[in-house]
């Protein structure tokens, strides 16, 4: 095949998985933040400065995850809060890995042909060359079709805040390819007598996998397992010697200790403290109990990569309380079963032979392959084997289900032997994985249709009937999302959120005596709800209690002393209070916490208008209106100040561009009136005068009476 056919071929591989993901992933680019994404990004103030490096590094208790957490704060900076530019660096880098997968399992399958140590024999099949159609590049293709298109990708990818799952797991295989590159590089140039003249560039090779290895544990704690994973790899693929060689053994647990040792987990508690679940309501996990529920959860896993159906964003899921219970047992037996089989394989291929290495010639073969796809599934679920509160989430699997991929697509390409065949084969396989992740991704693009989804798997779970209840909040919905949330005080009357958003509700319909016994009842349930003494404030504010409005504004600062919402709001009690220098240093303190706070900005410009300050009111209005072009209170008051200094037709605009957002907002009708009457136009005033009147001003006929 000449070279450009062959470049042509890759460009269309290349091409077809490009568009492969968009198609499955291209409903949820304008998907709104769901779930983590609201504590990661849009209520995080660390991500909101993309400078402050020490407060991004702040956001999680060890500073393990500071490279995904910063590229929230690059997406915040260029972006600020629009999803879209979110999902397409999400997309981005599932592209990349699937690129780093298809290139990662070409070198294990079809290596350079100089790599004499690397051979891949078949039964009945040709060794492989670097042809893009033969066996290495039909078992590396597919791979990456599985990786790109497979539903239990989704949530890795669809779900913003898994950033960290999907970017952990790039630089986990980037560091994988690298490091074999390297050493394919090393081993090649020896055999061809050529030790210095480019022995750079495998240097250069192990530098970027140490830079890839480094971001990855900087990114999620499961990359723990790449220096094991590459003591696997040595030892299939590159070890020849009869003995283990104990170096790289040692400099495999040393590398796996980086992590403990930089950022100083505290292991004790880790593993044997006890902790309430996230996963089913009352159950207290300890060391031994989320062990045997992590059998179950394997063999759930397992099921989901070969019949990807039944997928849930939160399960409920029970904790197993001893071993004799059925389930576990079979999950052991099923799980031993499977590792019995990868040890079996890997004895078929001689990996365990007792014959001197240097005796025989060193094959890769569909055996070894399929056996190192089992042992990467077993590795990389090991650090899930460390209990945390949630004992299941579908993303874990992003980086578990290479080894599935590597295996079953090695297996199909030994088992059918006719390439048409096989083709067709993986086609139907591709095809129902991409249907079934396209109708998956339905439910990322929006809360409603997330959290639906969960009831329906979950019903008993008060977490999902909350946040559906929330997003019903969201959308002015309030019966429905009072259906949920009462619900889900049903199955957990302590769950104080369920009582806050009662609250609400019921205080957006200005039935303050209900707001003000459901936010009493989430404070005595949890008496640090912070929001929850931001809200009961609110009511306090609304119903002019100003005293004990601020004494809760107050007191939800003590708690989260960063909490942009209790300064703007104690600000509004203190401008009504007219007492001004409160309020500008409160306003000051929410647009230093929050550069986007809109209504800050409008309001520090009504402060500084009462203070006849008009050049810093003006800039305040231009800054409110450049965040929120359709801010009609800000147009009002730009046009009350447009009037106060003379710019009478400037401030008509102003009042007009109310109007046109809010014909019947009677504070632009009656300020309107004003400036015509300074320029004379009597009748356009008298018309606007009505206007306001009609919509509620108090205005008297003696007035109507000297305008007319």
């Amino acid at each position: 095949m000449g070279k450009c056919n062959k470049y042509f071929v890759v460009l269309m591989q290349v091409l077809a998985i490009c568009c492969l993901g968009l198609v499955i992933y291209s409903q949820t680019f304008h998907g709104e933040f769901l779930f983590d994404d609201v504590s990661f990004i849009t209520n995080n103030d660390g991500v909101k400065n993309v400078s402050d490096v020490n407060a991004i590094s702040r956001i999680l208790s060890q500073p393990s995850r500071i490279v995904p957490l910063y590229t929230f704060a690059l997406n915040y900076h260029f972006n600020r809060l629009d999803p879209f530019a979110y999902h397409v660096v999400n997309f981005s880098i599932h592209i990349i890995t699937t690129f780093l997968v298809w290139w990662f399992v070409w070198m294990l399958v079809a290596p350079r042909k100089r790599t004499s140590e690397v051979r891949l024999h078949l039964r009945g099949a040709v060794t492989p060359t670097r042809c893009v159609y033969g066996y290495g590049a039909r078992v590396a293709f597919f791979t990456a079709l599985l990786f790109v298109s497979h539903p239990v990708q989704t949530q890795a990818v669809s779900y913003i805040a898994q950033r960290f799952a999907s970017m952990a797991t790039m630089f986990y295989v980037g560091a994988l390819c690298l490091y074999i590159k390297g050493r394919q590089l090393r081993r090649s140039l020896r055999s061809v007598g050529v030790p210095t003249k480019t022995s750079g560039w495998s240097v250069l090779c192990f530098i970027g996998a140490v830079l890839f290895g480094l971001l990855g544990m900087f990114t999620k704690e499961i990359v723990i397992t790449l220096p094991l994973m590459i003591l696997l790899i040595e030892f299939l693929f590159f070890h020849r010697k009869k003995k283990i060689n104990w170096i790289y053994v040692i400099f495999a647990l040393m590398g796996c200790m980086i992590i403990p040792f930089v950022f100083s987990f505290n292991f004790a508690s880790l593993l044997f403290g006890t902790k309430m679940s996230e996963s089913h309501p009352g159950d207290v996990i300890t060391f031994g109990k989320y062990l045997l529920t992590q059998l179950r959860v394997f063999v759930v896993f397992i099921k989901l990569l070969f019949v990807p159906i039944g997928q849930n964003v939160d399960y409920d899921f029970h904790l197993s309380k001893n071993i004799f219970e059925w389930p576990v047992i079979l999950s052991f037996v099923f799980l031993e079963f499977i590792m019995f089989f990868g040890l079996r394989l890997a004895y078929l291929a001689g990996l365990f032979s007792k014959r001197p290495m240097g005796a025989r010639r060193r094959l890769i073969s569909t055996y070894a392959l399929i056996a190192f796809g089992i042992f990467w599934v077993f590795l990389t679920f090991s650090p899930n084997l460390i209990p945390r509160r949630h004992v299941i989430f579908e993303h874990k699997l992003y980086l578990i289900s290479i080894g599935f991929y590597i295996a079953l697509s090695v297996g199909l390409c030994a088992l059918i032997k006719n390439v048409r065949k096989l083709v067709l084969v993986m086609a139907v396989i591709i095809l129902t994985c991409s249907f079934l992740s396209y109708q998956r991704n339905k439910i990322w693009q929006g809360p409603i249709p997330l959290w639906e989804d969960v009831i329906k798997k979950s019903p008993n779970k008060a977490r999902a009937h909350i946040n559906l209840g929330r997003a019903y909040i969201q959308r002015k919905q309030y019966d429905r999302a009072m259906q949920h949330l009462d619900k889900s005080l049903g199955i957990n009357p302590l769950h104080s959120l369920g009582y806050n958003n009662k609250g609400i509700i019921y205080g957006t319909k200005h039935q303050y005596d209900l707001a003000l016994k459901n936010f009493n009842q989430a404070l005595q349930i949890n008496p640090r709800f912070y929001e929850a003494y931001n809200n009961r404030g609110v009511v306090y504010r609304d119903n002019n209690h100003f005293e004990e409005a601020l004494e809760d504004f107050s007191k939800a600062l003590d708690l989260k002393p960063d909490f942009d919402k209790a300064y703007y709001n104690r600000g509004t009690v203190y401008k009504n209070k007219r007492q001004y220098e409160s309020a500008l240093a409160d306003y000051n303190r929410t647009i230093e916490l929050n550069h986007q706070y809109v209504s800050a900005y409008g309001d520090r410009g009504i402060i500084h208008l009462y203070q006849k300050q008009y050049d810093l009111a003006f800039k305040d209005f231009e800054k409110a209106l450049s965040l929120r072009p359709d801010y009609v209170e800000v147009y009002v008051n730009r046009g009350i100040l447009y009037g106060m200094k003379g710019r009478y037709d400037l401030a008509i605009q102003d009042f007009n561009q109310a109007l046109k957002i809010n014909k019947n907002y009677a504070k632009a009708y009656y300020n309107r009136h004003l400036i015509y009457l300074k320029i004379g136009e009597k009748q356009k005033a008298l018309e606007d005068v009505q206007k306001a009147r009609a919509l509620g001003v108090d205005v008297s006929d003696e007035y109507l009476e000297t305008i007319r």
